[in-house]
């Protein structure tokens, strides 16, 4: 039996979405919900979920992803015959005017008009009508970096272990059969930990943990799916893009760390995250930050951008900025020009 749609399921859901698929997916599983509830509910129930969604996505700061969903997906119904938006045909979107308008529709339309969100996304991309309306250009910009932000976040997730633990899984990994740290890790390190886990846990009957937690269980797992999964898409992330892409190093993880655009612009505002990490692996005497769950929040929870050298990202001799975007990390603003 599927489970019941509620206000609560679908802020969840697409709010989870929204931070791990991006914008696009967020904003058709929000539409699937919709219509699935106003079909099997009475117009004053739809009306009062939605009452209740809306409410929930305007204080998470989700609605400004969804608004751009929205316009990707409505621009033949509610935009100009080139697929653009300006205001007034954002404010035009009631049920007054277009029959098939729904509450989800003028919601979301009525965000992206009266909003800051139109600003930011009609600078997007050079227009001949000097930016004055949403373009489709622009809506496939901000979609673009939207999806990197969220490429960004799975590449933090997945090296988040190697930063772990005290010494950090990353240093054990490193010094493998020798005090030497050269700060690079190599395939046949990975492959010497596994052997050294064998021999000194699973043939003496061992718990992973006699020995700290340089044998963990956990650490363990985590260097077979490195050594496994060598030539996968995420390892060869952390192996980086260079000539030495053989190893793992600190500075491929620190390149990791950072988001490329396509057009070479550069994303710093997770790079603060990283970087507390990355000096505590270079100094044995300084105990490295816990590696964080890092989220992706919306775009428009923020109004400056940290993109391209903007110490607004907490990147650079400012050292970490103060955010305070409702989350556990800190907001991406994919509005930002260049």
């Amino acid at each position: 039996m599927q489970n019941e749609i509620t206000s609560d399921s679908t802020l969840k859901n697409v709010t989870s979405i929204d931070h791990t698929e991006g914008a696009a997916q967020a904003y058709k599983k929000l539409k699937s919900d919709y219509d699935t509830y106003s079909k099997s509910h009475t117009s004053k129930e739809t009306a009062d979920y939605w009452d209740a969604v809306n409410k929930g996505l305007v204080a998470s700061k989700t609605i400004g992803d969804l608004s751009i969903g929205w316009a990707s997906e409505n621009a033949t119904t509610y935009g100009e015959g080139d697929g653009s938006f300006n205001k007034g045909d954002l404010r035009s979107v009631n049920k007054a005017v277009t029959a098939s308008a729904t509450d989800l529709d003028v919601s979301l339309s009525a965000a992206l008009a009266d909003g800051d969100m139109y600003s930011k996304v009609a600078n997007l991309a050079y227009d001949i009508d000097g930016n004055k309306s949403i373009s489709q250009a622009d809506i496939q910009v901000y979609m673009k970096r939207n999806a990197d932000a969220v490429e960004q976040n799975k590449t933090l997730k997945f090296m988040e272990p190697l930063m772990a633990g005290q010494p950090p899984l990353f240093k054990i990994l490193d010094t493998v059969g020798s005090q030497h740290s050269d700060q690079k890790i190599s395939q046949e390190d990975l492959q010497k930990y596994l052997n050294d886990y064998d021999d000194n846990i699973t043939k003496a009957g061992r718990a992973p943990e006699a020995d700290g937690q340089k044998y963990s269980q956990k650490n363990h797992d985590y260097v077979q799916k490195l050594y496994d999964n060598w030539d996968s898409k995420d390892v060869k992330r952390l192996r980086g893009k260079f000539l030495e892409n053989d190893v793992i190093s600190l500075t491929s993880l620190g390149d990791a760390a950072k988001m490329r655009d396509v057009d070479g612009g550069k994303f710093d505002v997770f790079y603060s995250r990283f970087n507390a990490l990355y000096e505590g692996l270079k100094n044995d005497d300084v105990a490295p930050a816990k590696a964080e769950s890092i989220v992706v929040p919306p775009p428009a929870a923020v109004t400056t951008a940290g993109i391209n050298g903007d110490t607004g990202d907490g990147y650079g001799a400012t050292g970490p900025a103060e955010f305070n975007p409702g989350y556990s990390a800190p907001p991406v603003d994919v509005t930002a020009k260049f």
